[in-house]
């Protein structure tokens, strides 16, 4: 692995004062005058200099330039697409760092899609199908032209309106309303609008429950699940009857949804995405009351047996990458999209063969090959890959 900070070095800055001061040959008066004005001339060119270097050190730590030596060449057969999860902030600077990195990125690969890992808008996802946040989260956060392409997002639990309480829900009809048309303004929060929110930008595509995509020229098929319904602990929560809520979802439908599918694939490559980790090193899984993990282990067995390739998800605000059993599963957790749980894996018994994580901003490319899949870990505090792994198929 290796890494390159961003630094501006300053050893020239001696240099070019001495430089600067030039012996003037002279008569009389004007000898002094000009050797003063010299001075003067010298001291604010380094002052000016001090300026410029303070300016490209900023700039530079705020727009990633990542080295495209260090990824593959593509070939016209080759798919590329980035993967990346709780990113939906209103354009915070931290979601804006992980943009620039995905930009940076796809002038060297550019992606023929992109996969969101959940939690799309936070804090409590969308309230209306015109809400604002669709334009100040997604549309004029991901801009640029390099990533406008196909958005395939999953939900997450912000999606579904974590951290809503039941004071902001006080108000609201139990039980609640049949459809979005009848609830009242302050209790209209949905995961629904984001399935209808495609209208506000033909990037973003959205489905709740479970299902597949294929791309047959990939030999790949993508499945996405929604996970927010087996995590036992959100049934409790008073936004768990938000319309189109948990309390909606039968979690055990969609498992046999999940195993017909994956069943009756015959694509040579399968890969799965949802939004809670089934192996993580995060807090939702290793801290104290972090059960999340064992909610979702039994999907493990059924990855196994189908001969899943990889499982994404997001959840932990970080990045990871696990091999779990035989036949072997990898397990990509991309949560880095924005806020980042600095120092969470400080203190933790983590195995260092064939595991990979990092607090830090940034996402994951995706480059298929016809034998392999490359993934490479793009993060904020480096030009280069933190950690790439290739995967045979």
């Amino acid at each position: 692995m290796h890494v390159l900070s961003f630094e501006v070095q300053d050893n020239d800055v001696e240099e070019n004062r001495s430089l600067l001061g030039v012996k003037l040959q002279s008569e009389g008066a004007n000898y002094d005058v000009v050797k003063r004005v010299c001075g003067a001339a010298s001291s604010l060119f380094f002052v000016v200099y001090v300026v410029v270097l303070l300016v490209v050190s900023i700039l530079s730590k705020r727009t990633p330039n990542i080295q495209c030596y260090m990824l593959s060449s593509i070939g016209p057969d080759d798919g590329v697409f980035f993967v990346v999860g709780d990113w939906g902030r209103r354009g915070s600077d931290s979601q804006q760092t992980a943009t620039s990195l995905m930009v940076s990125t796809a002038r060297c690969i550019l992606p023929q899609f992109i996969i969101s890992t959940g939690d799309n808008f936070y804090p409590h996802g969308l309230e209306h199908a015109a809400d604002p946040q669709i334009l100040d989260t997604f549309k004029n956060v991901y801009s640029s032209h390099s990533l406008q392409v196909p958005w395939y997002a999953v939900l997450g639990n912000h999606d579904y309106g974590d951290t809503l309480t039941s004071q902001q829900l006080s108000n609201c009809s139990n039980p609640p309303p049949e459809s979005l048309s009848e609830c009242q303004p302050g209790c209209c929060y949905s995961p629904l609008w984001q399935v209808t929110a495609a209208n506000l930008d033909s990037r973003w595509r959205l489905e709740q429950g479970v299902h597949k995509l294929q791309f047959p020229n990939l030999e790949l098929d993508i499945f996405f699940m929604d996970t927010s319904p087996f995590i036992k602990h959100y049934r409790e929560q008073p936004w768990a009857n938000n319309i189109g809520g948990l309390s909606f979802q039968d979690a055990q439908l969609q498992q046999i949804i999940l195993q017909s599918l994956l069943q009756n694939s015959s694509a040579r490559r399968k890969i799965v995405v949802g939004h809670h980790p089934v192996k993580s090193y995060g807090e939702h899984c290793t801290a104290p009351g972090g059960s999340d993990c064992d909610d979702m282990s039994w999907l493990h067995p059924l990855l196994q047996e189908h001969k899943v390739l990889a499982y994404f998800s997001g959840h932990e605000h970080d990045l990871q990458y696990m091999v779990e059993g035989s036949p072997a599963v990898a397990y990509v957790v991309s949560g880095a999209g924005s806020d980042i749980r600095y120092g969470e894996f400080d203190g933790r018994d983590i195995p260092t063969n064939s595991t990979f994580v990092r607090d830090d901003t940034g996402f994951v490319a995706v480059v298929l090959r016809k034998d392999s899949m490359s993934l490479y870990y793009i993060v904020g505090s480096s030009n280069f890959p933190a950690y790439r792994v290739t995967l045979g198929v």
